[in-house]
């Protein structure tokens, strides 16, 4: 397995993906290689007041009100 991040995630996908098209295979290893930064970037809810991410702070120091910008680097439109 390689050090480098990216074909260790694209070595994961393409083993789940063997054999489907090159789209698919290309989808699933840039969602691999996201995935441990969407651990860390997740959706709160709160009792009161809008969603926040749980790792995006403001400027003072507070969780940030979903989505942030990385937010929308890290999950589709459907998913925000």
């Amino acid at each position: 397995m390689s050090t480098d991040p990216a074909v260790a995630a694209a070595d994961r996908a393409g083993a789940a993906t063997e054999g489907r098209s090159r789209h698919v295979q290309r989808v699933a290893s840039a969602r691999e290689a996201l995935a441990p930064l969407r651990a860390k970037h997740q959706r709160r809810a709160r009792e009161f007041g809008p969603d926040v991410c749980t790792c995006c702070r403001d400027a003072y120091g507070e969780h940030a009100v979903w989505p942030t910008g990385t937010d929308r680097l890290l999950y589709s439109e459907e998913e925000l």
